[in-house]
């Protein structure tokens, strides 16, 4: 019966280690996102100021 434990609580660690690795690219995925949109908001932040978009004129 002991064998058996050991293979159920190895099962339940593969579940676990998939779930958790799972998780934290999910997370890890949102750092580029908000990146990019904390770059956009900073370009677009003074976009009423004139015809010019970051400091370059617009085309």
């Amino acid at each position: 019966m002991k064998k058996y434990w050991h293979v159920i609580g190895i099962g339940i660690q593969n579940n676990l280690t998939y779930r958790v690795n799972y998780l934290t690219r999910t997370l890890f995925s949102f750092i580029p996102l908000f990146a990019m949109l904390s770059l956009w908001r900073t370009i677009y932040a003074g976009k009423g100021q004139g015809s010019a978009l970051g400091g370059y004129m617009q085309v």
